[in-house]
């Protein structure tokens, strides 16, 4: 069985990582936090972590170019649904 996403009843949560090479090129870590649970123990809960995107940013580490960098990337992964943007 492939692990999608979509396949989760929690909610993802991410954490962006930034940081700037010794020859000044910076980089970004996009991973996925989630709950998981198998179905035959749903009381068995876990917290999971995935690492989903790894690039480099272009200019300096700001909410713009991180929100270019991640948002097709939680595009890819098909995650609008399981984000909350509250």
């Amino acid at each position: 069985m492939i692990f999608t996403f979509q396949d989760l009843p929690s909610l993802v949560s991410f954490t962006f990582n930034t940081w700037t090479s010794e020859l000044l090129d910076a980089y970004i870590i996009i991973t996925a936090y989630y709950i998981y649970s198998p179905p035959k123990d749903p009381m068995k809960w876990s917290l999971e972590a995935n690492i989903i995107g790894l690039a480099s940013i272009v200019g300096g580490h700001t909410r713009y170019n991180t929100a270019y960098i991640v948002t097709p990337i939680v595009d890819c992964y098909s995650l609008w649904r399981k984000v909350c943007l509250s």
